[in-house]
């Protein structure tokens, strides 16, 4: 009886704490899966567990002897029977390095997914900018340009003032342009006040006005 005792107590007395480091690590690495679980089982859920040592030596807390285990497993490894043979540490370590790989397999995976969400959400809120910019632009040079194109007219014949055409000029340099709006000039002048060119629709600006076709696709409507 006494000789159990001591021997206990030389087992509590030899077991260290894992550092909080070395546990983080390897908690880290394996996102609490069990590996012989993952191995065996083809289980990935997340377990209740515990840390073991794979040489079964509790003053051993180099991370490369630890392996988190649930709790089922842990006891069956730690376990020592006559009647079945138990994982081998060389077993336990190849499903250890194969959780490893799966879960940095799915982490890599999600924070690439996660970088083009933010590029996706970026390109959303840029082609939003633009649009919002053409709407604008087109509404000074005439509100009636944006009723038409809300209301679906594939061909808005127009004549717009120089400074405006610099403005629709720089606003073409963006490369999501054309997702929302074609332009071809047609050779048309205007000189003078109230002029009319055909059907087109006039700059509120007067002055020298040019002539162009506004070709408005669907994603350009409000």
């Amino acid at each position: 009886m006494g000789g159990c005792l001591d021997s206990e107590l030389i087992e509590i007395m030899a077991r260290k704490k894992v550092p909080d480091n070395i546990q983080v690590e390897l908690l880290t690495q394996s996102a609490r899966r069990c590996c012989l679980c993952f191995g065996i089982d083809h289980d990935y859920n997340e377990k209740s567990g515990q840390i073991a040592h794979l040489d079964n030596d509790p003053s051993n807390n180099k991370i490369d002897n630890l392996v988190w285990l649930c709790l089922k497993h842990h006891d069956k490894y730690d376990s020592s029977t006559s009647q079945s043979k138990n994982y081998t540490i060389k077993e336990v370590i190849g499903y250890r390095n194969s959780l490893y790989e799966k879960v940095n397999t799915l982490r890599e995976a999600a924070f690439s997914s996660s970088l083009a969400d933010v590029s996706n959400n970026k390109t959303a809120h840029i082609e939003q900018d633009l649009k919002n910019d053409i709407r604008e632009l087109l509404g000074r040079i005439n509100p009636i340009i944006v009723e038409k194109l809300d209301k679906g007219q594939i061909a808005i014949p127009v004549m717009i003032s120089l400074p405006k055409v610099n403005s629709l000029q720089q606003l073409t340099t963006n490369e999501q342009f054309s997702k929302f709006l074609k332009i071809q000039p047609t050779g048309s002048v205007n000189i003078g006040f109230n002029n009319q060119v055909g059907n087109s629709i006039n700059d509120l600006d007067q002055g020298y006005l040019q002539g162009y076709i506004l070709y408005p696709t669907g994603s350009l409507k409000s």
